[in-house]
């Protein structure tokens, strides 16, 4: 992925942090960026330039997306409320692809659709609790590990508040997963993507919608994941 790639990259996962419901970790998994930051920050003392060639351009992306774009956002969210919240549901979906293709060398075994069934639920139950979702997150502790994870927090909020000693404790963690259960592993990052829209469509369930919100609706969803193929990077 060129330089300028990586850059469109972090503006959607930066874009996403600003959105009620989406995810910057969520969508870096579906754009196929989410292990190749894990491992430039796990190798960044071994490997520094290549580290960089990664870590810089999406940082640079991240920054952009998430200070330069935050007005046209609120503005998208004032005045196409829906499109935007479909276009991001289309953005991680748009990933489900390569995934299966990752999982389907091993095939469809019953621990990876178990451990599948509980990142979906446990994922797509939290919008149903209502109100401070942070405040649920902290009192129910095995929900708490679950959310951290399936919304990417354990990479990219440590990073964000400045923890860098978190970053570098969570990233070799989930490099270990990656490395010695990649499949399970896998099969709880679906788990996470399939239930993700159900947070981000809450957010617009009492929304009233014409003939129109439906069919741009609709092209926004398609264009997300379009974009997702033109962006995301194939799994190996």
């Amino acid at each position: 992925m060129k330089f300028l790639k990586k850059i469109c990259c972090g503006m959607f996962i930066g874009v996403a942090n600003i959105l009620p419901g989406v995810s910057g970790g969520t969508l870096a998994i579906s754009m196929g960026v989410y292990d190749k930051i894990i491992y430039a920050v796990t190798h960044i003392k071994k490997e520094f330039r290549e580290s960089l060639r990664i870590l810089m351009p999406v940082g640079i992306g991240i920054l952009l997306g998430f200070s330069g774009l935050s007005y046209i956002i609120r503005w998208m969210f004032l005045e196409y409320l829906v499109q935007t919240h479909l276009l991001f549901t289309g953005l991680i979906l748009g990933g489900i692809p390569e995934i299966l293709k990752v999982i389907e060398i091993s095939g469809f075994r019953a621990a990876g659709i178990f451990v599948f069934a509980i990142f979906f639920l446990l994922t797509a139950c939290l919008p149903l609790f209502g109100g401070d979702t942070q405040t649920v997150v902290l009192e129910i502790s095995m929900i708490m590990a679950v959310k951290l994870f399936a919304i990417g927090v354990l990479l990219l909020g440590p990073m964000a508040a400045g923890v860098v000693t978190g970053v570098f404790l969570i990233a070799n963690l989930i490099e270990f997963l990656f490395k010695h259960h990649k499949i399970i592993t896998y099969w709880g990052i679906l788990g996470l993507i399939f239930a993700s829209p159900v947070g981000i469509l809450s957010e617009i369930r009492n929304f009233s919608v014409d003939f129109f919100t439906i069919l741009t609706g609709i092209i926004a969803f398609v264009f997300g994941i379009l974009i997702v193929k033109q962006l995301g990077e194939k799994e190996s």
